[in-house]
């Protein structure tokens, strides 16, 4: 028997339905995988071409196409759980009475404006590490709002709070715009900071870390909300009650 008419009928033997006719299983699910990975594994190191199978019980094979990169899948969770955190510390500051955003139930506790400006910092420092140029006013945004500074109760700054929600907006934009376009090479690149690469070794952990870092000043958001009799707000990571 010829070499060619061996392969064609392993993968007959391998195709073919079971004789008996039952309930098909989480078991015979996975068979019939398993099934399947072996018939394409033996189709490509086959010697036979389509046209040498065509009539036969098994129907045309089509050639292999080229295979294609795999998509990154870690970055559109991250890009998407950055995205909704954000929504969530939109929704936190929503309602909130712009000649209370600097209240305090005690000195030192972060308000309002204080955490939002915090943020929009930490968006900055991003987007200056993907590629944009920092933003003309970010040494002031540090000495305000920076890991060293002090909250403080400040009524004659209400306005900046509108302003401060719509900064957030836009580099939350920009930001979900650069980090949908990683790739997983970009996330395991070395974070380029002197002192933070201590602690986030690479792109990946920062992004991670800055999640983290919204999330943390979100529960003071809410806290802050709750001390003052403000309404709850939804969760942004459930599905709203129908």
């Amino acid at each position: 028997m010829a070499s060619s008419d061996v392969g064609v009928r392993r993968l007959w033997v391998l195709a073919r339905p079971p004789h008996r006719r039952c309930k098909p299983t989480m078991g015979t699910g996975i068979l019939a995988s398993v099934r399947a990975r072996r018939l394409r594994c033996l189709c490509h190191r086959s010697t036979l071409s389509p046209s040498r199978l065509s009539g036969h019980p098994l129907g045309s094979i089509r050639a292999s196409a080229p295979r294609r990169s795999p998509p990154n899948l870690m970055i559109s969770p991250l890009a998407w759980a950055l995205h909704r955190a954000r929504e969530q510390t939109l929704r936190l500051v929503s309602g909130v009475p712009p000649s209370q955003a600097t209240d305090q139930t005690a000195p030192g506790e972060h308000h309002p404006e204080w955490i939002l400006g915090h943020v929009c910092l930490g968006d900055a420092y991003l987007l200056s590490l993907l590629g944009d140029d920092l933003p003309a006013d970010f040494s002031v945004l540090l000495d305000r709002y920076g890991p060293s500074s002090s909250p403080r109760a400040a009524p004659g700054t209400c306005h900046r709070l509108a302003a401060l929600v719509d900064r957030l907006v836009e580099l939350g934009n920009r930001r979900h715009e650069l980090i949908s376009r990683l790739t997983a090479a970009d996330l395991a690149r070395p974070l380029p900071d002197p002192v933070l690469v201590r602690a986030q070794p690479t792109l990946g952990h920062h992004l991670h870390a800055l999640l983290a870092h919204e999330g943390y000043h979100a529960g003071q958001l809410a806290a802050w909300r709750k001390a003052r009799g403000l309404t709850p707000v939804p969760w942004a990571f459930a599905t709203p009650a129908e």
